[in-house]
């Protein structure tokens, strides 16, 4: 398949069939046993890490909290971005409301693993880190699988207002959250 520069593809399959490797192999995180996978005609393979961490950013149904305050677990060490940013980026992944309920606010400690958290806030953590890191590409997977009809639409809908300009790759097994797409890739596993 080849990925457009800007413009999203939904993921669609069977489970196992690779979706989720695929996006790992695409972040980095795992190499590819076979095939051959080019950015902007280089081998990945050979691709700087780097250049990996600053163009392409992942996002998983399990979006990981760390034992750190709601703004360190957003800003991810990264000390130029403001609460002025994190709130916006809050807002427009549906969480601030939230947060600004929370007796220290962004100062809020999380736990480990986030299990002061649902799961459906943790997702929107991390989208919200999501829309902070501001990669060109993005790696959705099972960006909305927590949340019910009415929340999974304001998040489809931030994600479809505040990523035009980026590449996104969506995993779904949801039909609902692939309306966004510019288009769906049936992915078949091995027999």
């Amino acid at each position: 398949m080849t990925l457009p520069q800007k413009g999203s593809i939904g993921l669609v399959g069977e489970s196992g069939c690779g979706k989720s490797i695929l996006t790992k192999i695409l972040a980095g995180s795992i190499r590819a046993n076979s095939g051959d996978v080019f950015v902007n005609g280089h081998p990945f393979a050979r691709i700087n890490s780097n250049f990996i961490a600053e163009h392409i950013f992942r996002i998983s149904h399990d979006s990981h909290i760390f034992e750190e305050s709601v703004h360190e677990n957003l800003a991810m060490g990264d000390k130029t971005i403001s609460d002025r940013q994190i709130e916006d980026a809050l807002r427009k992944a549906s969480i601030l409301g939230y947060v600004e309920g929370l007796k220290e606010g962004l100062d809020t400690f999380t736990r480990e693993l986030g299990d002061n958290f649902s799961s459906a806030q943790m997702q929107r953590l991390g989208l919200a880190r999501c829309l902070l890191k501001d990669a060109p590409i993005l790696l959705l997977d099972e960006p909305t699988s927590n949340l019910d009809s009415l929340n999974e639409n304001i998040i489809l809908t931030s994600i479809k207002n505040n990523m035009k300009d980026k590449t996104i790759i969506m995993i779904s097994h949801r039909a609902s959250s692939l309306k966004i797409c510019d288009k769906i890739i049936n992915m078949k596993g091995q027999n």
